[in-house]
């Protein structure tokens, strides 16, 4: 009869939710590449030409906030662009679309950090291996096959500490 470790029960959740974390990651992609296309409607036509051509006499960013309505000071990661040494000015429309995506983003995060920790509740309170199989048979087949008997706890961190 082996036991479910806390390192067991997140590692089997992280299993479980990966399609949610697939679709995370493809909605920040997707807001990532919104406001790149917002910021570059700000950037002169002639500049970006030129930065097709000769990036590397350019400066750049790839992080900024936003000066207009609704947004607060938060920053925000796009695809490297030249650096206009001002927070760029977008519209209205990309504003409130690069908002509601941003919002949906923040829900998908928190949603999935929730979901995550109950599923490793949930684990860690069936305690072994049988009572996992019984009640919850979606995860007990993402469950490590070999398991030690051994004393599991995860020193790593403090290996790290002590050498440095």
């Amino acid at each position: 009869m082996s036991r479910i470790t806390k390192e067991i029960a997140h590692a089997t959740a992280v299993s479980l939710l990966s399609k949610k974390k697939e679709n995370l990651k493809e909605l920040k992609s997707k807001l990532k590449n919104m406001i790149t296309e917002a910021v570059k409607k700000t950037i002169p036509k002639e500049v970006m030409d030129l930065y097709g051509k000769y990036p590397e006499y350019f400066d750049t960013h790839s992080r900024t906030r936003f000066t207009c309505a609704g947004f607060g000071y938060e920053y925000y990661d796009f695809h490297t662009l030249p650096d206009g040494q001002e927070n760029p000015k977008i519209g209205t429309q990309d504003g409130n679309k690069i908002l509601a995506l941003s919002n949906k983003v923040t829900d998908s995060e928190n949603e999935y950090k929730r979901l995550l920790n109950e599923i490793e509740v949930a684990l860690f309170a069936f305690r072994t291996y049988s009572n996992v199989e019984k009640e919850f048979p979606e995860a007990f087949a993402l469950l490590p096959t070999k398991v030690s008997q051994a004393v599991m706890v995860n020193i790593s961190s403090i290996r790290s500490q002590i050498a440095n």
